[in-house]
């Protein structure tokens, strides 16, 4: 399983940036996006980059992608999926907008 995941919040991140990375820890595959703000100001030293460091922590040689990008995301999630892989997108943001682009690109 390949997961795309786009944390929601940069609170939320900076508080349960290993729980998220515990969670992604049971994909084959991940990639991570920048924070989607949604209400909150950013916050200095806050970015999707700590969930990709605890994962790297927690799995060392698990294949991660870091792309703050949803759509450079898509891209790397893209190139990694083989016939019969289940591609599953994640977060509260807007990242169900990058569906079309990964059926387009798996096509």
């Amino acid at each position: 399983m390949l997961a795309l995941f786009q944390p929601h919040l940069y609170s939320r991140t900076q508080h349960l940036a290993y729980g998220f990375a515990r969670a992604l820890a049971t994909a084959d595959a991940a990639c991570i996006t920048d924070v989607y703000p949604a209400r909150e100001e950013p916050v200095p030293g806050v970015s999707g980059r700590l969930i990709v460091d605890e994962l790297a922590a927690l799995r060392p040689g698990m294949r991660i992608g870091w792309a703050p990008r949803l759509e450079d995301a898509a891209a790397i999630v893209a190139g990694w999926a083989r016939p019969g892989d289940v591609v599953l997108t994640l977060g509260a943001g807007d990242v169900d907008s990058v569906a079309r682009v990964l059926l387009e690109r798996l096509r």
